[in-house]
């Protein structure tokens, strides 16, 4: 094997090994609602909760971008936010009640914690641009199946015990990762050098001058308000059907494994349509999973429905990482990914989540699965509106 080969061999399985870990450490915060929910938070209070943490994501998320483009490392910037935000968020185990001890650590958690996704894709996508026999899919899969195993693992502590039981192991996942992560590599620096060349601090400027970029955010806003909310508040979805909390975990585990042979075939996907057509795909499954959440009157018809989430999430995502290669320079990489996480995981899920908490102590789940699946149309048919008027590039399949 040559020196090559050998650096393309520990490259991969490093990315590999860091996925396994980082995504089950990131589990817990997926389960934030049923946490709140079992130290006595109301609806409306963790709908609050939550969108302090979207306000937190819209400002401070960008802002892990501008600073890993600026120092030149997203390796650094990822070292210093997942070493905050797991002890902090362990830290959880020994506070107990409604307490503002709770909401403050969740909070100071979540200045780290927003930019932790996008910062590591961004790392991923840079050594993948490298080095064309790596795919991002056929390594980001490892983060899937670790992620189902694990959901399937806290689902049966959970129903044992407790959420809160989960934070040690959610710990030690993190410390894990970060040690992982330490020893995984840089995007080359050939990479390096090219974004030096113009300041970070002006990207956001630049890169709303983007037509295509601003329609992806836009796209991005309207996709998100639909769906993180029915997300967040999954464990209602359950109750309101006659099931629990704990069932919650394995519907994510089944979720996470329909996102395997979307990320294995990706690249095969991507050789036949364009990023856009793949945003339309993962819409148009969204809007089969909130209709089908409409419908459902078990709990094993909810867990079935949710299942697509997973195929859909897989579509998006890996479309807007290749829509922003395609339309970004390599020097606002890091920056554009960053705001692309606000958009979604900010400014969507703040007038989300508080919606939700306000339809939820006020109304029903069918009364915010329908709100819900009106917005996500709207969406796909404004974007549709817009792309009709476009021309196509020559990239893209007709």
């Amino acid at each position: 094997m040559s020196e090559s080969s050998a650096t393309n061999a520990r490259t991969r399985i490093s990315f590999t090994l860091l996925m396994s870990f980082f995504w089950p450490s990131m589990w817990i915060s997926y389960m934030l609602v049923i946490l709140l929910q079992e130290r006595g938070f109301s609806d409306s209070n963790i709908g609050m909760i939550l969108s302090v943490n979207a306000v937190i994501s819209v400002v401070v998320q960008p802002v892990w971008g501008i600073i890993s483009d600026h120092i030149h490392s997203v390796k650094k910037t990822f070292v210093l936010c997942i070493s905050a935000c797991s002890i902090l968020f362990f830290s959880l185990y020994f506070i107990h009640g409604s307490s503002y001890q709770t909401m403050f650590i969740i909070w100071l958690d979540m200045v780290f914690r927003c930019g932790l996704v996008a910062l590591l894709d961004h790392w991923l996508t840079s050594v993948c641009v490298e080095n064309k026999r790596m795919h991002y899919g056929t390594i980001r899969v490892a983060g899937s199946i670790s992620f189902s195993a694990f959901s399937f693992l806290f689902g049966r502590i959970i129903s044992a015990s407790s959420v809160n039981a989960v934070l040690p192991i959610s710990f030690v996942l993190g410390i894990c990762t970060l040690c992982i992560a330490l020893l995984t590599k840089q995007p080359a620096k050939e990479v390096q050098i090219q974004v030096k060349k113009t300041p970070s601090l002006n990207a956001l400027k630049d890169l709303i001058r983007i037509k295509d970029y601003r329609m992806l955010l836009i796209f991005t806003l309207t996709t998100s308000l639909s769906t993180i909310c029915i997300s967040s508040f999954l464990s209602n979805f359950f109750h309101a059907v006659g099931g629990s909390s704990d069932q919650v975990a394995f519907a994510q585990s089944f979720k996470a494994l329909s996102e395997i042979p979307c990320f294995l075939f990706a690249h095969l996907l991507f050789r036949r349509y364009s990023a856009r057509r793949m945003l339309f795909a993962g819409g148009f499954i969204y809007c089969f999973v909130q209709v089908g959440l409409l419908l459902s009157r078990t709990p094993l018809s909810v867990t079935l429905f949710f299942v697509p989430v997973g195929i859909a999430y897989a579509l998006m995502l890996m479309a807007k990482l290749q829509y922003t290669i395609d339309i970004v320079s390599a020097r606002y990489r890091a920056t554009a990914i960053t705001i692309i996480g606000a958009t979604e995981y900010g400014l969507a899920a703040v007038i989300s989540n508080l919606y939700a908490g306000f339809v939820l102590d006020h109304y029903s789940v069918r009364a915010l699965n329908v709100s819900a699946l009106i917005i996500l149309v709207g969406g796909i048919i404004i974007f549709s509106a817009v792309e009709q008027q476009r021309k196509p590039t020559p990239h893209e399949n007709e």
